[in-house]
């Protein structure tokens, strides 16, 4: 979700640099926004296990897994309403890889605690392993699929995080969104036939 914020404002310049218009953003026609919200809110909270423990809701915790495939299920149906938008295609595909390697681990992202370590943010590795997340530790690769999960570092607003192939291609994704929008305008996401837009 962080990444996605700060990912937001470049490709806004970007599309400046070629010419666009901030304005071009309020004309484009989006389906279902409601699902994107709904999606990304599900996994923050999911990221999160403190809030639900301060507002005496921990017992909720136990069903993260759930939530999370939840998520995704939600977010696949955003995308499939948007399907003909720049990059939606890509962003389809690496929400499907992040998907894969989450429900093939119990519902849980898996993450390198190695990598974890190096970011020197402790805080990111206690908050992980507090939500569950299956861990890879040292050269123990044995968790199905681990390299589709959270083991790339990369620099965020406040702290470096982990971060998984899946997400790399979901922020190419909105940062080719948001650019094509702002540099062209006037693209529209075509609705379903018989459906009207939310």
């Amino acid at each position: 979700m962080e990444l996605a914020i700060l990912t937001i404002p470049l490709a806004i310049i970007a599309g400046y640099l070629r010419g666009g218009k901030l304005s071009n953003l309020a004309e484009i026609k989006i389906s279902s926004l409601w699902a994107a919200f709904a999606g990304f809110g599900i996994r923050f909270l999911v990221n999160f296990p403190e809030i639900f423990k301060f507002t005496g809701l921990d017992t909720l915790i136990t069903y993260f897994p759930i939530f999370n495939i939840t998520a995704y299920v939600i977010l696949f149906y955003f995308c499939y309403r948007n399907f003909s938008l720049p990059g939606m295609k890509a962003a389809s595909f690496g929400a499907f890889l992040n998907f894969l390697v989450i429900t093939i681990n119990g519902g849980r992202m898996p993450f390198q605690v190695q990598q974890a370590l190096k970011t020197s943010n402790y805080n990111l590795l206690i908050q992980t392993a507090k939500s569950g997340a299956p861990v890879v530790a040292d050269e123990n690769y044995e968790l199905p699929l681990w390299f589709l999960g959270d083991w790339i570092r990369f620099p965020g607003l406040r702290h470096t995080k982990l971060i998984s192939i899946g997400d790399i291609i979901i922020l190419i994704s909105i940062f080719f969104l948001v650019e094509e929008i702002v540099a062209r305008g006037h693209l529209k996401s075509k609705p379903l036939e018989g459906s009207s837009s939310e």
